[in-house]
């Protein structure tokens, strides 16, 4: 619980920062939150430029799906396939262009290779497009839900009917609804939706949303990656993903640092060891 505590502060601390460059603007923070993660780690820094590009507020004004794609790609430098379905954005977008005075990505930042096609930025783009449309209030909504089944809910959503067909515009692929998977919805509550709200109980001095949002991590599967898989190899099985949230601190910032004296159980095996001895 202590590991799981000090990992939730130190999001904190940076969720604290964003909201100093939005001006406390908890829906932007939202926003960005999603973004960074929908990229995972190959395109996260490409899709916190385009939350800068293409900021909340501006997304907020365009009213249907077409028109959030037309800006999200457009901005994010993706409308240059010969496609007809491209070539409609694209006129879109240049009225889109010319009323907010907008200065899209070159569209170099973004990588595709060694990409599943489920993970692609294109995608991705289009789901976000997608979920503002259906939840424009994605914050406010979140902190209200008593469950993390309910936010993960509005996650559970479909894309525009183009990308039923495509993964990336200009190649046509065997028609399936391109939903967001439920390991990757998992993924986006851990990191962005639980954070978010545990930092609105901590700034706001509330401690029934800290203890929620601690609560809603002990609902949620446990997370499989390369650093839950090491800790199941030593036998160490979490059951929840505040157990591989606690774990994955345990690991980066402890051992990885050898910061022995500084944690509990390195002190209780090398002060224990000295007793044997």
């Amino acid at each position: 619980e202590t590991l799981l505590i000090k990992r939730l502060h130190k999001k904190y601390s940076g969720i604290k920062t964003l909201l100093t460059s939005t001006n406390d603007n908890w829906e932007e923070v939202m926003y960005r939150l999603i973004l960074r993660y929908m990229g995972m780690k190959v395109n996260g820094d490409a899709f916190d430029i385009l939350s800068e590009k293409a900021p909340y507020k501006l997304l907020l004004k365009c009213e249907t799906l077409e028109e959030k794609e037309c800006f999200l790609l457009g901005q994010a430098g993706m409308l240059t396939a010969k496609d007809p379905y491209i070539t409609n954005l694209n006129k879109g977008y240049a009225h889109l262009k010319n009323k907010f005075g907008l200065q899209p990505m070159t569209g170099v930042e973004w990588k595709f290779a060694r990409l599943r096609p489920a993970n692609f930025p294109t995608l991705r783009i289009a789901q976000i497009a997608a979920l503002y449309q259906g939840s424009p209030q994605l914050f406010n909504s979140s902190l209200h839900a008593t469950n993390p089944d309910s936010i993960s809910e509005k996650l559970n959503l479909e894309t525009s009917n183009f990308w039923n067909t495509h993964y990336i515009p200009g190649k046509e692929s065997k028609k399936k609804p391109k939903k967001i998977g439920q390991s990757f919805r998992d993924t986006l509550l851990i990191n962005a939706f639980i954070p978010l709200i545990y930092a609105y109980g901590e700034f706001t001095k509330n401690q029934n949303i800290v203890e929620k949002a601690v609560d809603m991590l002990g609902q949620i599967k446990v997370e499989n990656n390369t650093i839950i898989r090491k800790w199941k190899e030593m036998n160490i099985k979490p059951d929840s993903a505040a157990h591989s949230q606690a774990l994955i601190e345990l690991k980066t910032n402890f051992c990885d640092k050898h910061k022995c004296l500084n944690c509990q159980v390195g002190q209780f095996i090398i002060f224990d060891t000295k007793k044997k001895i």
